[in-house]
């Protein structure tokens, strides 16, 4: 009976330990992360995205809605970054209801397919 005792006490203490040890070693890999860019897109108003993909020539394409520009309401969004993060252009799409994208992939001739919805 003492040595289950001190099995167990011997177990309680391993996870207590690496319980408290798990988070400080995430924070040490943390410190190691280099971060190539850092870029803000949007206006006064609501902007969000909902997709980003890494497209063909190494750059990036973002999805979503804007409210701050377009034709009114919440219309889609989509900018196509370089890979240096630099907008290379950004277009919308809607009417004056709500229309925004969730979902985005690159098509095989270059250009993107998008699946949104109403926002209306």
């Amino acid at each position: 009976m003492q040595k289950y005792n001190w099995v167990f006490i011997n177990i309680v203490l391993l996870v207590f330990f690496i319980l408290l040890l798990f988070p400080l070693a995430g924070i040490c890999i943390e410190e190691n992360i280099l971060l190539e860019w850092n870029k803000t897109f949007g206006g006064r108003y609501d902007d969000d995205a909902y997709s980003l993909i890494q497209i063909s020539d190494s750059g990036y394409t973002i999805a979503g809605y804007t409210s701050s520009k377009g034709v009114g309401g919440y219309d889609v969004w989509v900018i196509k970054l370089d890979n240096k993060g630099n907008m290379v252009w950004d277009r919308t799409y809607g009417g004056s209801g709500g229309e925004g994208v969730y979902s985005l992939i690159q098509t095989s001739d270059g250009g993107y397919a998008v699946a949104g919805l109403d926002l209306v």
